[in-house]
């Protein structure tokens, strides 16, 4: 008998009858399920395949989102300088979007859209919630947490230059969809948490929480201290570890919020701060890692050893049950002013948490410790057990970062410490190798002794902080960073007539930093009050000499008049 043809290449015949049946949906829905490696191969079983993946919108702008997250893919979608007239049309686009956000080299200073932001802070697009607090206080914070939720970019809490004993945790909206900054107003059934600075944030998505949201997920605040710079309580630790406090968005234009909180119980401290958490399980649990313990709390026994902490805490949502899990593995040192970020590898599917930076000394409130180094950590959240990077090429370390996932890379953003020149870096999520960043354009301009804070949550930065002589000063500052476009080669650069808009117009410089005043507050010989205001720069020069006799003259001379003030405010 004859034998029956078979085909020379029988697993292309295969493919090629399967992709006569299979209609666009369905390839693109086994597409998405596929890691990145098995993904290339189907696109090289035969041409059928090859060429219906190539062309599908509908699968490289979902890899695009998967890669990227929705409020990165949207700033893109709306910036990058040739997407006009492809946009939404064609799947070369995200095709070639894909690939910059694959290799995450190439970026550039957004500044035009960053000066559509600051505009409508001027045009009065503070949101009703607002009331009488001006534009540029919406961007004046540091210790605080950024996340995203849909056209949204969140920023949370955070230490300010002008802060109530009873204000609540300041919350600034930025929306990118509507291109507004905006500061949003509390539901009638909100709670009112109060302030605090150096806590820790991710989005989760609880089943027990109000439905009326306007996104599925909402924003856990965890621990912190009070950053009330103007009390005596400044530093004391918020009870924010076994009191769950949720952020919902209500509106889809981020003006008005909803504060909740639930009750947890299991193994966990009830104060926490420097600390950093991250979701996974899709939202369903929550990693902690790292973090300062007060001393009289019981769990500090658990982590007074830095050296020999092979735990991790983890949150189980459905359940709001706190556990110390047991990790495997070299472990890094316990951590404070680090970074933990989750990430759900694209090459297997598993969840990840990546941890690296900050000290490994414990550190009170406001204050710091020794550097420790920024060699990446992997903790596999299926088995728990850890991964150690490279020594290899590592940045300067430091404190105080911005950390956020930009598609499989995360990238590191300001920061304090010694030999800190190189403000952006990246840690390929996979390798845990480092590399650097190449920008066509320059940031704003940043102050002398100032250092950003705010973690590069879809390329807007927020914030940050300068050392003065009197202290620290709170910076009022927004940066926009994104991928840049290959097919135009002059993307991020600024027209002439436009190079005002990359000026750091947010913040002031040191010219206008010298003619800043502050008010001393000085007794008359009759017992009332008086108020005097000195330029900055003026008190430096007076209290320079070491017996401080400049500025002991200048307020002997302060006329005492019967009509002053004996109610004026404190300093």
């Amino acid at each position: 008998r004859a034998r029956p043809r078979i085909p020379k290449y029988p697993a292309m015949a295969c493919s090629g009858r399967l992709a006569e049946v299979l209609n666009e949906d369905a390839l693109v829905r086994i597409c998405r399920f596929l890691p990145a490696r098995p993904l290339l191969e189907l696109g090289t079983s035969c041409s059928d395949f090859y060429h219906r993946a190539r062309n599908s919108k509908e699968l490289w702008k979902g890899l695009c989102s998967f890669l990227l997250g929705e409020t990165t893919l949207m700033l893109h979608e709306s910036s990058w300088s040739s997407s006009s007239s492809m946009l939404g049309s064609t799947a070369e686009f995200y095709r070639r979007l894909f690939r910059a956000a694959w290799s995450c080299e190439d970026f550039c200073y957004d500044h035009r859209l960053r000066r559509s932001l600051l505009m409508s802070l001027q045009n009065g697009a503070e949101g009703k919630g607002s009331g009488n607090q001006s534009g540029t206080e919406l961007l004046c914070m540091s210790g605080h947490t950024s996340e995203t939720l849909g056209p949204l970019v969140i920023q949370i809490g955070g230490m300010r230059n002008s802060l109530q004993p009873d204000d609540i945790v300041h919350v600034t909206v930025i929306n990118l969809q509507n291109c507004q900054i905006l500061r949003p107003a509390l539901t009638e059934d909100s709670l009112k948490p109060l302030q605090r600075m150096r806590h820790a944030s991710c989005v989760v998505t609880p089943n027990s929480l109000p439905q009326d949201a306007a996104f599925p997920g909402a924003i856990l605040v965890l621990g912190g201290h009070d950053a009330n710079t103007r009390a005596s309580r400044l530093g004391t630790p918020r009870p924010a570890m076994r009191r769950l406090m949720f952020l919902q968005v209500t509106k889809d234009d981020g003006s008005q919020i909803r504060w909740i909180e639930r009750q947890a119980f299991g193994t966990i401290p009830e104060y926490m701060y420097n600390l950093a958490c991250a979701s996974f399980a899709d939202g369903k649990k929550v990693c902690v890692f790292g973090g300062d313990i007060p001393t009289s709390e019981e769990e500090y026994e658990r982590i007074q050893d830095r050296t020999c902490c092979s735990f991790v805490y983890v949150l189980e949502l459905t359940t709001c049950t706190w556990s110390a899990i047991r990790t495997r593995g070299v472990a890094p040192d316990w951590r404070s002013f680090h970074a933990a970020v989750s990430h759900t590898s694209f090459l297997d599917g598993k969840d990840y948490l990546i941890t690296f930076g900050g000290s490994s000394e414990h550190c009170e409130p406001l204050a710091g410790g020794h550097l420790a180094d920024m060699r990446g950590y992997q903790l596999d959240l299926h088995d728990f057990k850890w991964q150690m990077g490279p020594a290899e090429d590592l940045p300067a370390p430091r404190l105080r970062f911005g950390v956020a996932r930009y598609g499989r890379h995360l990238l590191v953003h300001g920061g304090h410490g010694n030999g800190l020149h190189q403000s952006v870096s990246r840690l390929n999520l996979h390798t845990l190798k480092w590399g650097r960043l190449k920008f066509s354009n320059a940031a704003p301009p940043l102050g002398a002794s100032a250092f950003e804070t705010g973690s590069p949550q879809a390329g807007i930065v927020v914030g940050g902080a300068q050392q003065t002589v009197l202290g620290p000063r709170i910076l009022q500052r927004l940066v926009v960073l994104r991928l840049r476009d290959h097919l135009v080669e002059e993307d991020g650069a600024l027209a002439p007539e436009e190079s005002h808009i990359a000026t750091g117009d947010d913040e002031r410089g040191e010219a206008d930093m010298a003619m800043t005043e502050v008010r001393l507050q000085i007794q008359t010989a009759r017992g009332q009050r008086r108020v005097v205001s000195i330029p900055v720069s003026m008190l430096a020069t007076l209290g320079s000499d070491q017996a401080g006799t400049g500025l002991l003259r200048l307020l002997q001379a302060v006329e005492d008049t019967d009509d002053a003030d004996p109610g004026a405010p404190e300093p």
